[in-house]
């Protein structure tokens, strides 16, 4: 929830990929959530950030390492719907 209460909708963001496996996708989600708290995004941001690094990992087989560019381009992507 907000500093005033309120609970926010963060909906899971989803690939135009197939999603392959779930593997670490949680593990993924936690990490970049942590990183964007201790970057100074708030938590609302960071939920938002997290929620699109799983988005990446969850299109490839196994466990992903979610890199920077990676998640930057999808980011861009998504964010200017194409």
């Amino acid at each position: 929830s907000t500093k005033d209460g309120k609970i926010e909708d963060i909906p899971a963001t989803r690939s135009e990929k197939e999603i392959v496996c779930v593997c670490g996708a949680g593990d993924v989600s936690t990490c970049v959530f942590t990183l964007g708290l201790c970057s100074g995004l708030n938590h609302i941001e960071s939920a938002r950030l997290s929620n699109f690094a799983a988005g990446v990992a969850v299109i490839y087989p196994g466990l992903k390492l979610v890199e920077r560019e990676e998640l930057e381009n999808y980011l861009k992507h998504a964010l200017s719907g194409v």
